[in-house]
């Protein structure tokens, strides 16, 4: 019994290095593990980062349209004021036109008729 003990003894005293690099390289592995883990958590935020600043240049790019197209509604707004009012005043512009070209014919007649010589001189 006592050389059996012995063995045994001979035996673990040759095992447990052999535990120890392997508790060793299981730490190790597990250290990798979690800097690749690291690594790929750095490269997502890094992405999302990316993202948030393309979204945050096409959110800006939005902003500075709508308000282009309030300022273009606004002139648009005003011109359409200016033709309505231009629309409800042109059956008077179209008769002073009429009145005036009617009257302007007539003068030019009248002078005509006097610039011309008569007859019964």
């Amino acid at each position: 019994m006592g050389n059996g003990s012995i063995a045994d003894t001979d035996m673990l005293k040759k095992v447990e290095p052999l535990g120890q690099e392997l508790d060793s390289l299981e730490t190790q592995v597990e250290t990798y593990k979690l800097r690749e883990d690291y690594a790929q958590l750095i490269a997502q935020a890094q992405a999302i980062k990316t993202d948030f600043q393309n979204l945050q240049v096409k959110g800006d790019r939005s902003i500075a349209i709508l308000k282009s197209l309030v300022i273009e509604r606004e002139r648009w707004e005003a011109t359409s004021k200016t033709f309505r009012v231009q629309m409800s005043t042109i059956v008077g512009d179209v008769l002073l036109s009429a009145a005036f070209i009617a009257y302007v014919t007539l003068i030019r007649i009248h002078v005509r008729i006097c610039s011309q010589p008569s007859a019964s001189t």
